[in-house]
């Protein structure tokens, strides 16, 4: 069933726990490729790589997610883990202005992305001339709740206990 298989978790925990590994060995990833900034590299470029393949040659005829998913998630997982000593050339690209901004509302963009096109597919439609607004739209609506809620409310103590807080 692809809902059931998107929405989920039984069938996306794998991509979770791939973060989760990352965590685990970010230590060793670090000094690893501090010692080797060659190997760092290539990684990156493997990862971006791979997410490019799945990009490229994934279409809606995919069974996706399913075992389609491991290339761009094992892509993604590469990539991140090559960035730990932050000097690679790829990293460098991508600790530009508009990747970093990209990156810091990615929740909030993840949030609005789905409603808004929703919307504009049932009204205006996705067309060449509405793709523009529609952008402008999701990046404003993204920018508005990250910069007044998710900011506001990330950091705020709204009790002088951390578990309360947590559970709050």
């Amino acid at each position: 069933d692809r809902n059931f298989s998107y929405f989920l978790l039984p069938t996306r925990m794998w991509e979770l726990l791939t973060g989760g590994i990352l965590v685990l060995f970010d230590h060793q990833q670090k000094s690893f490729y501090s010692e080797h900034p060659k190997i760092a590299e290539l990684i990156a470029f493997m990862g971006l790589a791979s997410i490019s393949v799945a990009y490229f040659l994934y279409d809606k005829t995919t069974n996706f997610p399913g075992y389609q998913a491991l290339l761009p998630c094992i892509g993604a997982a590469l990539f991140i883990s090559s960035q730990r000593n932050g000097k690679t050339f790829i990293g460098k690209k991508f600790a530009t202005k508009v990747p970093v901004f990209i990156g810091k509302m990615s929740y909030s963009l993840y949030l609005w992305h789905w409603g808004i096109l929703s919307i504009a597919r049932w009204t205006i439609g996705i067309e060449w001339w509405s793709i523009p607004l529609i952008i402008v739209i999701i990046v404003l609506c993204s920018e508005l709740s990250f910069r007044f809620i998710e900011q506001k409310f990330r950091k705020r103590n709204f009790f002088n206990n951390k578990y309360k807080n947590l559970l709050f």
